[in-house]
């Protein structure tokens, strides 16, 4: 006789097999977006890490309207640096998670609880107020040269740079995990994954081998 039915947040009652396929699928789609997170992280830290350090650098070098500029934008950067290593997105902490519960039942659980989150906190990652910081530290970054300085173009320059910047952070930053668990939930037949390739060696070739998930 089979196991008893393992509720699902988004399939209803599944059987052992389906809820062992679900937990692996979910745990593996969590594991790949996790690495994408983490390089995202460590690229636009470094990114950002690099454009503080430069300005920094360059303050011996230059007139002092120009340091205006050079110190708000290396404080721009170094803000955004700190910001970006310290507060990952929710789908890294995948990596580190070692004990899973014994019971198949509360794995899968685990799973998809964790799935939703993740999802949500990239969402909301990209969301509207996010782009208003970026547009409001360009406009004071504008306003700082301009007023400091007197030099408009420069400062006007400087904002667009600055957003443009933040803009690609945001834009690069991973958010695949909503359209998996869309795809996961509206799927209750075959996961995105169901097929795989696997090497014959002993046949000199390899096969593909297609599988339902569920």
């Amino acid at each position: 006789m089979p196991g008893a039915a393992c509720p699902s947040l988004a399939r209803g009652n599944l059987s052992d097999r389906g809820a062992s396929l679900s937990v692996d699928w979910l745990y593996d789609a969590q594991l790949r977006e996790a690495r994408r997170a983490r390089t995202w992280r460590y690229v636009w830290t470094g990114i950002n890490g690099v454009l503080a350090v430069g300005s920094f650098a360059l303050l011996p070098f230059v007139e002092r309207d120009q340091r205006i500029e050079l110190v708000v934008g290396g404080a721009g950067s170094t803000v955004a640096s700190l910001f970006t290593w310290f507060v990952p997105l929710d789908i890294e902490a995948a990596l580190a998670r070692k004990v899973q519960p014994a019971n198949l039942c509360q794995r899968l659980v685990v799973e998809e609880q964790f799935m939703t989150a993740a999802a949500s906190d990239e969402v909301s990652r990209v969301t509207w107020p996010w782009h208003l910081v970026n547009l409001g530290f360009a406009v004071s970054y504008t306003l700082i040269v301009g007023f400091g300085t007197d030099r408009w173009p420069n400062g006007i320059l400087d904002g667009v740079v600055a957003l443009a910047v933040g803009e690609a952070q945001l834009f690069t930053q991973p958010t695949r995990l909503g359209d998996q668990w869309e795809a996961y939930r509206r799927n209750p037949g075959i996961t995105p994954k169901a097929w795989s390739v696997a090497a014959l060696p002993q046949r000199g070739g390899i096969s593909a081998t297609f599988r339902i998930a569920f």
